[in-house]
């Protein structure tokens, strides 16, 4: 590879770092992608991920987001030109104790209070209704029929695929070892072969980005 000069350097290739690779290559800037192996292929998150397109249970602080994001799925298949076997089927938490009956009576409070005026609150007859296979143990469900799933395999290679048709690079089989700096700023990414300049980067690394980060200095609280 060599040394190289790119607008927007993006460290991973699984869903977020292809969404985002395809969202800048569509504003028409020059971005290159580093991906450990491919996208998509085993132990990545975005090859093992169960494909959940949910907003209830997010952050207050992704609230908005989710909220639009779920509407951008409704054409997501379309704009990418490809089958993400998306279908809006719904979310469903359940409780198995009193107490937790109790914290899931506030949980749906909360998805209220952050727009998610479609989540509501489920006895256990209607929660096994939903999903015949729960427990008997199960005593209270919060249920989003607005939320569903789609095939993370599918959904981030044609997010890929999508970016390279607007011009991204994609580096496959290719480590990052480390960041680099110019002062305070980071302004790259350093491989085996070579290094990778950039105005943005863009750490999409999943489990992996904590080490990435440390190399400049930044922890980051990733726990499991």
């Amino acid at each position: 590879m060599g040394k190289q000069k790119t607008d927007v350097v993006v460290i991973g290739g699984g869903v977020n770092g292809s969404s985002i690779a395809y969202h800048v290559a569509r504003q028409g800037r020059s971005v290159t992608v580093l991906e450990l192996t491919s996208p998509a292929t085993e132990p990545a998150a975005s090859w093992a991920s169960a494909g959940g397109v949910r907003r209830q249970g997010r952050d207050t602080a992704e609230a908005m987001l989710a909220i639009e994001a779920i509407e951008r799925w409704r054409t997501l298949s379309e704009e990418l030109d490809a089958d993400l076997r998306y279908r809006r089927d719904g979310n469903l938490k359940v409780a198995t104790t009193d107490d937790d009956a109790q914290s899931l009576a506030a949980f749906v409070e909360e998805q209220h209070a952050n727009g998610l005026t479609d989540v509501r609150l489920v006895d256990a007859r209607e929660a096994r209704e939903i999903v015949p296979g729960l427990t008997d143990r199960t005593i209270a469900g919060s249920h989003s029929l607005e939320d569903g799933h789609a095939d993370p395999v599918a959904t981030t290679r044609a997010f890929a695929a999508a970016a390279k048709r607007h011009g991204a690079i994609y580096c496959d089989a290719t480590k990052v070892e480390s960041l680099f700096t110019d002062g305070d700023r980071v302004v790259g990414a350093r491989t085996a072969a070579g290094d990778i300049e950039a105005d943005d980067v863009v750490l999409a690394a999943g489990a992996w980005s904590d080490d990435l980060a440390s190399s400049v200095g930044v922890r980051l609280p990733i726990r499991t």
